[in-house]
């Protein structure tokens, strides 16, 4: 549903604002859900090939049952390939000694062993010292090994905060071989931004200068990682620079990077930047998802255009969930309108039925204001919010409870001031 055009003229003193309700009214809310197979299911034909792409399926799906279950109802002998995957199913799901259990029946199979075969086997251990152990391994079966492994050890020893060592790993595939990949840098930016240490910033983009140097293109979750670098160290106009750049430099960039940039200038009080991106980003047809709307009301509350704000939220076009109901009922509280509090509420319950059909939040899980305190008739607590998992929706309190419960407070205030 689009704005109504009097929501429109509650703002055509503001250009900025004018121009933002009219282009978010404009906006067509589409969702499209990814399809996993159901469980169950078997491959079209019975062949080796047919029954890993399945297994991988199920697997990126996190259906690691389901990965067993056609590993044990195979009509053939298990490949090396159908090992592999069953051990990084087993391994992502937690069940590590049971991966090492599948890798020692590949071993006793007799089967060539590959070097995706003990990538897979690197992961059903978290520990920085078994990789050693793995890559002596491999050297003593005759296998090389290839960039997925040394991407994931890579990756766990950033996990581990080993950047070093991590580093000496890249600088061997640099030297040596194999030919790193995004994924090899990739890790290593993660850990640089996430440490916030003195220079990250430099440091990761020099990384990323690397990686460009060796013919590597930047990803999308490249971008994402340096984004999120440059707001960490609250350099707006930086990354407000590169989105409007972002095609010269051939960068993808998508919603998460306006959401990053976005939430930080939010941080900071930035309504209008934040409002201008949304346009900006809806102007280059990239799709606003719910947190860029949610961001967006918490900056009109915050800037204190409430009414803008309830004016977003009233469009049935965008499915929003609990927390942008609840940025706005906070927003009413802190501006101590007891009104609106109630009515934003009783909306938030109303759309219950569609919050859950979307998949956001069950309704019996809905967010709820429990308590503030009101003196001379404005709030001067902002309320907070306690999660009912199992509350019944049909036995809320209503607005005179809530209000009641508000005075009654107030007196005891008041009893203990005198």
């Amino acid at each position: 549903m689009p704005f109504r055009p009097t929501l429109l003229r509650l703002c055509s003193d503001d250009p900025k604002l004018y121009s933002f309700l009219s282009a978010v009214g404009s906006l067509a809310a589409s969702h499209s859900g990814s399809r996993f197979p159901p469980a169950g299911s078997l491959p079209a034909s019975h062949t080796p090939a047919a029954y890993n792409g399945l297994m991988s399926k199920y697997s990126r799906a996190g259906r690691h049952d389901e990965v067993l279950r056609l590993f044990r109802s195979l009509p053939f002998a298990p490949t090396v390939p159908l090992f592999t995957t069953l051990i990084s199913s087993l391994a992502y799901s937690g069940r590590h000694l049971a991966a090492r259990a599948a890798f020692a029946s590949l071993l006793r199979s007799g089967l060539p062993l590959t070097a995706s075969a003990f990538t897979a086997l690197l992961k059903s251990h978290d520990a920085p010292d078994f990789v050693d152990r793995v890559f002596r391994a491999m050297e003593a079966s005759g296998c090389s090994p290839d960039a997925a492994i040394y991407n994931w050890t890579i990756s766990m020893l950033c996990d581990f905060q080993l950047v070093q060592e991590a580093l000496g790993f890249l600088d061997h595939m640099l030297e040596n071989g194999p030919r790193p990949t995004v994924r090899s840098f990739t890790a290593i930016l993660r850990t640089y931004c996430e440490q916030g240490r003195m220079g990250f910033l430099e440091e990761a983009f020099r990384q990323a200068d690397v990686m460009r140097s060796r013919g590597l293109s930047m990803t999308t979750e490249t971008v994402h990682i340096l984004f999120d670098c440059l707001c960490r160290d609250s350099r707006f106009s930086e990354a407000v620079c590169l989105l409007e750049l972002s095609e010269e430099l051939g960068w993808d960039v998508d919603v998460f990077c306006y959401n990053t940039l976005m939430s930080r200038l939010c941080d900071i009080d930035d309504f209008a930047r934040v409002l201008k991106l949304l346009v900006d980003m809806l102007k280059k047809g990239i799709g606003p998802d719910m947190l860029s709307f949610t961001i967006a009301i918490r900056s009109l509350c915050q800037a204190g255009k409430l009414r803008l704000a309830k004016s977003l939220i009233d469009d049935k076009g965008i499915k929003y969930d609990a927390v942008a109901f609840n940025t706005l009922i906070h927003g009413f509280c802190m501006a101590g309108d007891l009104d609106k509090v109630q009515q934003t509420h009783m909306d938030m319950i109303s759309r219950a039925n569609q919050l859950a059909e979307y998949g956001c939040m069950p309704a019996s899980k809905i967010l709820i204001f429990h308590q503030g305190v009101v003196e001379f008739g404005v709030w001067t607590n902002a309320c907070h919010f306690i999660l009912h998992t199992d509350l019944d929706p049909n036995k809320l309190p209503s607005p005179n409870v809530i209000l009641e419960r508000q005075q009654n407070n107030r007196q005891k205030v008041l009893r203990r001031s005198t």
